[in-house]
């Protein structure tokens, strides 16, 4: 029996030490990440909503920018219509119940993805000045 104890305390000590060199690995070496989202912008119909979401990391080669959209009745299920580069100036607006406008500067790149069936379109629009501003070319 004191040589089964014995044992036991032995892994719970190694796992510890296990768990305790994890977490420095992970606070240490690996780049850090903080995650952001925009507000929700809900369909005129209530049925959709659209996001801009933002990881942005330390290491920039890991950071990441998408346009997604879900159904407001499921909001785990995400479809993501756009990857954006050089910017986190991105504005969403609904025209009408099944078009998402996606309105970005002239210099953003962007990787489209879709069209998916049963989903609203998303229509990019490209503005010469910041997105803040209203002067939009179309």
């Amino acid at each position: 029996m004191k040589r089964l104890l014995q044992v036991f305390v032995c892994v719970l000590a190694v796992s510890g030490l296990g768990y305790t060199a994890l977490g420095i690995y992970m606070s240490v070496a690996l780049p850090k990440c903080t995650y952001l989202a925009s507000a929700d912008v809900q369909s005129p119909d209530g049925k959709y909503f659209a996001v801009f979401e933002q990881t942005h990391c330390e290491d920039p080669s890991r950071s990441r920018a998408s346009v997604a959209m879900g159904r407001v009745q499921n909001p785990g299920e995400k479809i993501v219509w756009m990857n954006v580069q050089g910017t986190n100036d991105v504005r969403l607006t609904w025209n009408g119940s099944r078009e998402l406008m996606v309105v970005l500067p002239r210099g953003a790149i962007v990787n489209r993805y879709g069209p998916y069936d049963g989903w609203p379109s998303a229509i990019e629009q490209r503005v010469i000045q910041p997105v803040g501003l209203d002067e939009t070319r179309r």
